[in-house]
């Protein structure tokens, strides 16, 4: 697995819009984070986690387009031409 990488994004909390706040999204994506380690045998370093709530806001993998477009590239420029990604993003609906 050492050519595979993942950016795994839950968003519990959108800035711009507050008022549509999401229960499980966070969850999800630290469940899908543990499931790539432990499972499909990803090395933690080869995983970046962009978590979107209140808690998470000044991390460096806040999930902003700059933010994310920066691990994109950071993936994409490893020397193999062999590299994977895996992106998994959460959504959850409320009504």
């Amino acid at each position: 697995m050492a050519n595979n990488w993942a950016i795994i994004i839950g968003i519990n909390f959108y800035q711009r819009h507050p008022e549509r706040r999401l229960k499980f999204a966070v969850q999800d994506a630290e469940l899908m984070y543990d499931f790539l380690c432990n499972s499909a045998k990803f090395p933690p370093e080869h995983i970046f986690l962009c978590l979107g709530d209140e808690a998470h806001q000044n991390s460096q993998n806040y999930p902003i387009f700059s933010n994310i477009l920066g691990l994109l590239r950071l993936c994409c420029t490893k020397d193999d031409e062999r590299v994977k990604i895996v992106e998994y993003g959460t959504k959850n609906c409320t009504k």
